[in-house]
């Protein structure tokens, strides 16, 4: 009895450029044989059928791949987005839904690709929208296989969709304008050029578009055209630095990044002090924007002091009713009070009211008290007395001002 001894082969084996046949089967046993007959035809017929699963494999991966795969010479230009048309062989499989990847069949580093509408398989007339691409030209002969969509792929934006890590598609630069067209960037990723302040983007609706500034322009904020993470103040792009643009058909949002990869922040700045305000200052000169308050009525001019004037009016004077104004103003040495209706007004204050305990001179001879005997007529006489001509505190000195913008 002989045994049916299958060689080794392997699938690629049957990958071939040339047409494809399949092995046909040895004789398959019959009821009629005699038992040893019955028993090598068995082997033999057994043994050759992983041989052509292998092969009916082959032969329709190569009839697919030869229907989903093709060529043109249609010009066209890379784009993430339209639609494209190109005229390929006719009789191929394309149906509508396949994703296909049009790549330059110079360079297979520069491609689009896109979601099957139409195919006619007659003209051979083929119509794709796009939803990727990577690289930029006008390209005359390509090369058109069927692809992973990217919206199921679990690899990236990337030429074979074999690397599960994010890779940018960086396209042509865009030159800094009032308003940057980022509908058009071939990538995913642009360089905008230039110091040309920018205050608008225009922008496909769901298509987020990172944009690195290799010049130094202003960054406008606009509430729907360009909201910049800015507090709605403009920010002043630094070389190098980043933003991410995104459009949800309603708003351009920004959120633009230094160039050390910290997002700008949005805090509201603090409040200054408001015009006409006191500050106790304790240098020598006042700070910016404030005036020392002087120790005699001073007044200002009206129009250079238009800010002052108009928080104080003429509470601390009139000055000469037309021109100018009074300034707040402190004697030298007085102490501040806190002020009922009458802001502006001095005070030279008062002692309270106290008495003082003395001696009577029984003897009434006038001695060491203003009064003499009780029994004798009213009698005065001066006390020794210390002192200055006004009631001031005691402190430190400061000096008080007033800000005037």
């Amino acid at each position: 009895m002989s045994a049916y001894i299958e060689p080794d082969y392997i699938e690629e084996d049957y990958f071939e450029d040339e047409t494809m046949a399949v092995t046909p089967l040895p004789d398959p046993p019959l009821r009629s044989d005699a038992p040893a007959v019955f028993v090598e035809k068995g082997n033999a017929f057994m043994g050759a059928l992983p041989r052509l699963a292998l092969e009916i494999d082959a032969v329709a991966t190569a009839m697919n791949n030869n229907s989903t795969s093709a060529t043109s010479t249609t010009s066209n230009t890379i784009a993430s987005s339209g639609s494209k048309t190109f005229t390929v062989q006719a009789l191929k499989g394309f149906l509508p839904g396949q994703t296909i990847k049009a790549a330059s069949t110079v360079d297979g580093t520069v491609w689009m690709q896109g979601d099957v509408t139409a195919y006619n398989s007659t003209t051979g007339v083929l119509s794709i929208t796009m939803n990727a691409s990577q690289g930029s030209g006008t390209i005359a002969a390509w090369t058109l296989t069927l692809a992973t969509s990217i919206a199921s792929s679990p690899g990236s934006l990337s030429q074979d969709y074999s690397v599960k890590s994010l890779r940018h598609a960086i396209g042509a630069d865009i030159p800094s304008a009032s308003t940057i067209d980022l509908s058009t960037a071939t990538g995913n990723m642009v360089r905008v050029t230039g110091n040309t302040t920018i205050s608008a983007a225009t922008m496909t609706a769901g298509k987020d578009v990172w944009v690195v500034y290799t010049g130094t322009p202003q960054l406008n904020y606009h509430v729907s055209n360009h909201q910049l993470n800015s507090n709605g103040g403009n920010i002043t792009a630094a070389a190098g630095g980043y933003a991410l643009y995104t459009y949800d058909g309603v708003t351009v949002r920004v959120l633009y990044f230094s160039p050390s990869g910290k997002a700008n922040v949005e805090t509201a700045p603090p409040a200054g002090a408001p015009v006409g305000s006191c500050l106790i200052h304790f240098g020598s000169s006042p700070p910016a924007n404030y005036l020392t308050c002087p120790t005699t009525q001073t007044n200002l001019n009206r129009t250079a002091y238009n800010a002052l004037f108009v928080a104080l009016g003429t509470t601390w004077g009139v000055g000469d009713g037309a021109t100018t104004f009074g300034m707040p103003w402190f004697a030298a040495d007085y102490a501040m009070l806190q002020a009922s209706s009458n802001v502006g007004s001095a005070s030279t204050g008062t002692v309270k009211a106290h008495t003082h305990l003395t001696g009577e001179d029984s003897a009434g001879t006038g001695g060491s008290s203003p009064l003499g005997p009780s029994s004798s007529s009213a009698m005065t006489k001066s006390t020794t007395s210390t002192g200055g001509a006004a009631n001031l505190a005691a402190g430190h000195r400061v000096l008080i001002c007033v800000k005037y913008q």
